[in-house]
């Protein structure tokens, strides 16, 4: 839910293409805004020169947007409070979370032996540039291949068994 009470919801394939005899399914843009009532207000199209979402990956809803990672061509993409959407180019794939500050975006996980790695980078004109990668330093005992990261604001939060961990992009000047 963002500030405005408003509901934001991304979908992966069954939710994009329909199951179970769906002639139309509701999150077939792959990104949904709904009122705090469940009427659908916004849904989801591509900027230029990127392709539809056909697996939402990642979603962050943050104080200036909401902010989608997604499969087929894994941009990051921002929808504005004015709906206007802007995307940037990645060449990492497999991000299951994101953080975001200013130009700066973190993106955590990605396929296979490094999906619990984090890249840093940089948001330029219309492409990302990689600036570090990125280790989450949890104590030793925590197995990150387990735990659900979640992206919100500037901030991965990291939910190990009881535990609940916050990394802040803020951590990292």
């Amino acid at each position: 839910m963002d500030g405005l009470g408003q509901i934001w919801v991304s979908y992966f394939d069954e939710g994009l293409f329909g199951n179970y005899g769906w002639r139309t399914p509701i999150g077939r843009s792959g990104l949904c805004c709904f009122t705090n009532s469940g009427q659908r207000i916004w849904e989801y199209e591509s900027p230029s020169g990127f392709d539809g979402i056909c697996d939402c990956y990642a979603l962050n809803v943050s104080r200036d947007g909401v902010w989608a990672y997604y499969y087929s061509e894994v941009p990051i993409v921002r929808v504005g409070r004015d709906w206007n959407v802007q995307g940037w180019h990645t060449q990492r794939p497999g991000c299951r979370a994101l953080a975001i500050r200013d130009n700066h975006a973190l993106l955590y996980g990605e396929y296979g032996e490094r999906r619990t790695t984090c890249q840093l980078l940089e948001l330029t004109a219309s492409d990302t540039k990689p600036i570090a990668e990125i280790a989450l330093d949890l104590h030793s005992e925590t197995d990150l291949s387990n735990a659900i990261v979640i992206g919100r604001d500037m901030e991965l939060h990291v939910f190990a068994g009881d535990d609940w961990y916050r990394f802040s992009l803020e951590s990292l000047n």
